[in-house]
């Protein structure tokens, strides 16, 4: 019989038991969707509260007859409804989780093609991290991933490329408060790194643009609500259009905020999206003359013209200019944002059609970039993906997942000198041993302000309150224990990490005071079923002095057979799968494990103050 600790008699409890089940057919992404959008507002105590109330509105839906899975998107929106109370408005919650719910309802096999035997692999993509300040590059196929450069928060989100020069340029948002945009450039390696427009030469720059021709650059401020460009030194910048209207900087209309940036320099214009509100389908498409008219200014330029508007939320532009077509993703409200769209460059505005949809259910598009040798473009969104597809929109694939919050993106192809020189760069830190199964590995330590000798992990591990459990995370979401057929201990664990709820069932293979060594075959609950992951997990704690100890929290997981085969199936390389499931494991190691600490501190502490009472007595 399973143990309960203090959740045997407890409704809220039994609940979570019965909707355990209800784990199995969740699509991945979406509670993890709601769980970072609140996060991200309200941080990490709020964001676990309101898990479990996402996970109450699930148990509270009506699911309708001859549905095999649940409208998932109905529990979110009762959720975020709850945030109401707070002192932050929770429009955005809703907005990111509409943008991620999209994509939970589309199946891995859907987004991920794996008839593309053809698709050329030559070339190289360069992309943005805004959350983790860095520059990244990675074979148009996902494969040799690795980070440039590692700047810090300073939020990137343009990106350019200058293959002749073996230049990499991007832009630096900086605070949207405070007038502390930069541009840098560096080396396709990431060395020699320099800023060419220093903080205050501009507010918050966004889309980054090289014209060769004319050697320069070409940018759109956001919150400067304007879009500037200079040299290729960053010598000599200046406004070409100022959508201001007279306000002051930083602005704070977002139906004034520049955003995307093209230049069509044989058709002498360039472009630029101006994003509108939040839910207010006041975004736009604008265009101007490279040369600005005589007499002009850029605060009165007659020669701007509106190509598209009421559009969601339009961001980043690419051209075509062969086949004179015009290409924008849109972090806007679905249907028609969370897109990759186009439409003719040159149309007369009375014959200018509803925009083509060529790509939905992205998680707050923003990045773009044209492969027009190739026939194909790649985009990137807030969500973490890296995706490509034909122009069209056919042939979508899934390159990369779980990277972060992405922004920019470029695309080039490398001869073989630059393509020597690319590669040569701080590649990701590697945790894993292909050749032993390893999946991800890793350890975190923290301080126990407890003598040693009052602390005792097993007793603690296996007597761990659900309640306990989930002060530790907010990816825990219940705990229980029992024993093995053959006697030994078991804890098992739910926690949804990634999105994924897993299911631990850890037997005791070492159980000292000192030293708890746990191995577990965990169940990863996906949209596209049940799979196995061997882990081990291994806690100890070694002395410090009379008064402490260090703790020491060590995950180990392997892939299994069963895991490799359903990933040949989707057609997921076991390297991409890696690579993107490495950040999450050790992202919440490195939450837990103070936290776990703390708790075992606790326990010592309590058994120190009951062996004193004992003694009295």
């Amino acid at each position: 019989m399973l143990e309960t600790r203090e959740m045997s008699t407890d409704a809220e409890s039994e609940r979570c038991n019965q909707l355990t089940g209800g784990f199995l057919i969740m699509a991945e992404k979406e509670l993890s969707a709601f769980i970072r959008a609140v996060d991200k507002l309200f941080g990490a105590e709020q964001a676990r509260q309101s898990a479990l109330d996402w996970i109450e509105e699930l148990g509270r839906m009506d699911w309708r007859s001859g549905e095999s899975t649940p409208d998932w998107r109905r529990a979110s929106v009762g959720a975020s409804a709850r945030l109401g109370a707070l002192s932050r408005p929770h429009r955005h919650v809703s907005e990111e989780i509409r943008s991620m719910s999209a994509i939970a309802s589309t199946s891995i096999e859907e987004t991920i093609d794996a008839e593309t035997k053809n698709a050329p692999t030559s070339g190289r993509l360069f992309f943005l991290n805004l959350s983790a300040g860095r520059v990244m590059s990675a074979n148009p196929d996902g494969s040799d991933l690795k980070t440039i450069i590692n700047e810090g928060r300073k939020l990137p989100d343009g990106l350019a490329l200058d293959l002749a020069a073996g230049h990499i340029y991007w832009t630096n948002m900086g605070d949207p408060k405070r007038n502390d945009g930069s541009i840098m450039r560096s080396d396709l390696n990431g060395k020699n790194m320099i800023t060419i427009v220093p903080p205050g030469g501009t507010f918050t720059p966004k889309q980054l643009q090289l014209e060769k021709r004319s050697g320069k650059l070409y940018w759109s401020d956001r919150e400067g609500m304007r879009v500037m460009r200079a040299n290729l030194d960053g010598s000599e910048i200046e406004t070409l259009v100022d959508t201001s209207l007279g306000d002051s900087r930083p602005g704070s209309d977002p139906t004034k905020w520049c955003v995307g940036i093209a230049v069509d320099t044989d058709g002498g214009k360039f472009y630029w999206t101006q994003k509108g509100g939040h839910h207010t389908g006041l975004g736009r498409i604008c265009r101007a003359n490279i040369q600005l008219p005589q007499g002009q200014s850029a605060s009165n330029r007659a020669d701007v013209e509106l190509l598209y508007d009421n559009l969601p939320e339009p961001i980043d532009l690419d051209l075509d200019p062969i086949h004179r077509m015009l290409y924008w993703t849109d972090r806007g409200d679905p249907p028609r944002g969370n897109t990759v769209n186009r439409a003719p460059m040159d149309a007369e505005a009375e014959n200018r059609k509803e925009p083509e949809i060529l790509f939905s259910h992205l998680m707050e598009g923003i990045g773009l970039a044209l492969d027009l040798k190739g026939g194909r473009m790649f985009i990137t969104d807030f969500g973490g993906s890296v995706y490509s597809a034909n122009l069209d929109g056919s042939n979508r694939r899934t390159l990369l997942f779980a990277e972060g919050n992405l922004t920019g993106i470029a695309y080039a192809e490398v001869s073989s000198v630059d393509r020597g020189e690319a590669s040569r760069v701080t590649a990701v830190p590697e945790e894993t041993n292909t050749e032993d199964n390893t999946l991800v590995k890793s350890s975190f330590s923290a301080t126990i302000h407890a003598p040693i000798e009052d602390v005792d992990i097993p007793t603690w591990c296996f007597g761990l309150s659900e309640s306990e459990y989930q002060a530790c995370s907010p990816a825990h979401v219940s705990a229980g224990a029992t024993t093995a057929p053959d006697g030994r201990r078991m804890s098992i664990n739910v926690e949804v990490l990634g999105g994924s709820p897993m299911v631990q069932h850890y037997v005791e293979e070492i159980a000292e005071p000192h030293h708890l060594r746990l191995f577990s075959s965990s169940d990863i609950f996906t949209p596209t079923g049940r799979i196995k992951v061997d882990v081990i997990w291994d806690l100890s704690v070694k002395k410090i002095d009379g008064n402490s100890c260090e703790f020491t929290n060590e995950v180990h997981s392997s892939f299994t057979p069963e895991l490799l085969d359903s990933l040949a199936k989707q057609a997921i390389p076991r390297e991409v799968f890696q690579s993107a499931r490495r950040p999450i494991s050790e992202a919440h190691n490195r939450q837990e494990t103070p936290l776990f600490a703390k708790s075992i501190e606790r326990h010592a502490l309590r058994n120190r103050s009951s062996a004193r009472v004992a003694s009295a007595a």
